[in-house]
């Protein structure tokens, strides 16, 4: 009679996991719900997934044991790497948490044999991470070149640089769509999906594993192919050339229905494994433990959004820099940042000419609003006259740059200050991240030191070193003033 109401509880302790890494689960949402790119089959996982676990169900009902409550410690290791992702803004790793403490808070729930059952259908959540991107290059390699191939054995003229493949009648590009990337972690979702509820040994299940993946990298090049050779043949006036992505699906359903067909003949043999009857969990202690586990789960996201909100009531902005005679101005120019909460500039005098030092600085981080952010730059394609060698000035390392500023040329030094440590890397300034925010510093900032050139590349203020010699000096008295006094 109670059953309903502990179920009810059961699942409203998950649901207030969700809730608790809601803002982890928007990123998920977001890279999910875009349509025709390689991660848009993301919900269709949450669909295998809970019907993979109605199959197990009998299985999942196993007795629970004390043992369960080993998994707390892998819990607790889950969150505190979510937590280093949240720290540092690297969403990639928040992500990758989700599912694995997900999983800690079922074994706590339900269980360790419970959990070796559910280890399928929560770990095939992982293939709608975006963690497999740094497949896309390889793909698209292997795609052009197997196009190319192709393309000469049917002696259709082309010209194939890079990723872009050139015919007579226009260009085609390989881009990271057309990788088939998407195509590929489907086809690995369905192969294990099937060589788990229908073959019986383990050899026959990785066979099939490995005749999908052939199968999807078959079908994305004969889907590149096949549009190059219609773009060829009607000088680039079907309209398959826009609507690429749907021809591409129909040519992938096609290698399923092969893919099932091979693997009937080929791959299957007697009776496909039975599936236990259901059995039963004690409800009430199951959603007693599912708190327990939830509220371990919860603890670091809670603190560390409330810390970031008393952060955000902080005053925005770095004190006035200390060691020579600055004093506020407009900038002639800034680097192609957005996001940040403050905007600072002061001048001075460098060898009798104006030089500018600008400050952007966010005092807490989000996601699409940090510092180290696709849409951050030092400046435009256009406007980067030159990237230069890292150099030590004064008592830091420093990047530097000739920039486009208006109709002259700028020497730019520049750096991230992090906390009170500086970086000159978008790697080396998330790992420094961590130890600021543990501090209770989450400032960061871009700092840059720019002057008017005499030439169009700034030759010779890059050979200047008594010139770089006086930027790291106004640099070095600016960092006294930040690092003793933080805002």
């Amino acid at each position: 009679m109670d059953q309903p109401l502990w179920r009810a509880l059961f699942a409203l302790a998950f649901a207030a996991l969700a809730f608790v890494y809601l803002p982890t689960l928007e990123t998920l949402h977001k890279r999910w719900s875009e349509l025709s790119h390689s991660y848009s089959h993301g919900y269709l996982l949450l669909v295998v997934a809970a019907y993979v676990i109605w199959q197990e169900r009998g299985r999942i009902a196993a007795p629970w044991r004390p043992l369960a409550w080993l998994a707390v410690p892998l819990l607790i290791g889950a969150s505190l790497f979510w937590f280093a992702g949240f720290a540092t803004q690297l969403t990639l790793a928040q992500q990758l948490a989700i599912p694995a403490i997900v999983w800690c808070c079922l074994v706590i729930s339900l269980g360790w044999r419970a959990g070796w059952w559910l280890v399928l259908p929560v770990g095939l959540i992982y293939f709608g991470v975006p963690v497999w991107d740094f497949l896309v290059e390889p793909l698209q390699h292997i795609t052009v070149v197997v196009t190319q191939t192709l393309l000469f054995q049917f002696r259709i003229p082309a010209f194939v640089h890079g990723f872009y493949i050139e015919v007579p009648s226009g260009t085609f590009e390989v881009a990271g769509g057309c990788s088939g990337l998407n195509y590929l972690l489907v086809g690995i979702v369905i192969g294990i999906l099937h060589a788990y509820l229908n073959l019986r040994s383990w050899p026959r299940r990785i066979a099939a594993v490995l005749l999908v993946i052939a199968l999807a990298f078959l079908s994305n090049w004969i889907r590149v192919f096949a549009l190059v050779l219609i773009g060829y043949y009607t000088e680039m006036q079907s309209e398959m050339i826009d609507d690429h992505d749907g021809f591409g699906w129909f040519v992938f359903a096609g290698a399923l229905v092969l893919f099932f067909l091979l693997s009937r003949w080929l791959l299957e043999g007697g009776a496909a494994p039975a599936r236990p009857v259901s059995g039963a969990i004690n409800w009430r202690l199951a959603a007693g433990r599912a708190w327990i586990a939830v509220a371990l789960a919860a603890a670091l996201p809670l603190w560390s959004y409330s810390f970031n909100a008393r952060v955000a009531t902080a005053e925005a902005g770095l004190p006035s820099p200390q060691g020579a005679p600055w004093v506020g101005a407009t900038p002639s120019w800034t680097a192609d940042y957005v996001g940040f909460d403050a905007q600072q500039s002061w001048r001075t005098r460098l060898q009798g000419r104006a030089a500018e030092l600008v400050a952007l600085t966010w005092m807490s981080q989000e996601q699409d609003r940090k510092l180290i952010y696709y849409r951050n730059r030092l400046a435009e394609r256009r406007n980067l006259v030159a990237e230069l060698e890292p150099a030590v000035i004064g008592e830091i390392r420093v990047n530097r740059a000739v920039v486009r500023s208006g109709a002259g040329t700028r020497m730019v030094w520049w750096f991230y200050l992090v906390g009170d440590a500086t970086a000159t890397g978008a790697l080396e300034s998330k790992l420094k991240q961590l130890p600021a925010y543990l501090s209770g510093d989450t400032r960061a900032a871009l700092i840059t030191l720019s002057i008017s050139c005499t030439s169009r590349r700034c030759e010779a203020e890059q050979q200047d070193e008594a010139l770089a010699q006086g930027a790291g000096e106004l640099l070095d008295g600016a960092l006294v003033s930040w690092r003793s006094d933080p805002a």
